[in-house]
């Protein structure tokens, strides 16, 4: 039981780990800053690429699909550089998250399919499953 836990908590952080080594990070934006977004392509010095709506400034905002060297992709909404909204995470390892997003965590109602064909279907809290699914 503790192994499934602590694998559940590294599916969760594993996303926002990977985001954060991102070398080209932006500036947040000034207040005086146009927030239209441009369609963009962004390939990261680990080969990471992104494909979608940034900021003039390069802040990611709106719809885009971020794929990681070691496979895994993201394809769903931004918002301040981070995944929020409604998004799909597909791991390597065949494991899906189908849901909703906040700051880079699973928060509000989702569908984690796991490869061996375990499901989660309920909500999440802040990256934690929150009921019984």
């Amino acid at each position: 039981m503790y192994s499934n836990k602590l694998y559940f908590l590294l599916l969760l952080l594993l996303p926002i780990m990977l985001m954060t080594g991102c070398d080209n990070e932006p500036l947040p934006p000034s207040g005086e800053e146009q927030h239209t977004n441009q369609a963009a392509q962004h390939e990261v010095e680990d080969g990471s690429v992104f494909q979608g709506q940034v900021t003039e400034s390069g802040l990611i905002n709106g719809f885009g699909k971020y794929s990681w060297t070691g496979g895994d992709t993201y394809e769903g909404n931004w918002k301040d550089h981070k995944m929020s909204g409604d998004g799909t995470l597909t791991r390597a390892n065949g494991d899906i998250y189908r849901g909703s997003w906040k700051a880079n965590l699973f928060h509000g109602s989702g569908v984690y399919t796991w490869n061996s064909g375990a499901v989660y279907d309920g909500d999440f809290f802040e990256g934690v499953k929150a009921g019984q699914g």
